[in-house]
């Protein structure tokens, strides 16, 4: 109990103030560290500036992944389009509802 009492007396406030204000030079020296500290954290261009643009940056990074893949899969389908008549069918079958001469088209309606 005694242990922290006295550490607490020997870290007090009263002490650290009194401490850094009996020399100028110390006091300036901390100040300077203190307005460093601020700089180097909290400005535009500080530490937590950079996280945070790293992060988007990664971010961003992942997007121009998925929409490279998502490019490549339509250039592929786009190359089905134009060179398999089967698949140029079935689009047609499906999306317009075409048919070919003499086909029947039933068609089941819910009621």
């Amino acid at each position: 109990m005694k242990f922290q009492e006295n550490i607490l007396q020997y870290f007090s406030y009263e002490k650290f103030r009194e401490w850094i204000l009996s020399n100028k030079k110390r006091s300036a020296i901390l100040f300077s560290f203190l307005i460093l500290f601020l700089i180097i954290f909290f400005s535009n261009k500080g530490l937590l500036q950079r996280i945070k643009l790293e992060s988007e940056k990664t971010k961003l990074n992942k997007l121009i992944d998925q929409s490279i893949l998502e490019q490549k899969k339509l250039e592929d389908y786009s190359r089905h389009l134009e060179n398999e008549p089967a698949v140029i069918e079935s689009v047609a079958r499906v999306k317009y509802g075409m048919v070919k001469p003499g086909e029947q088209v039933y068609r089941i309606s819910k009621d």
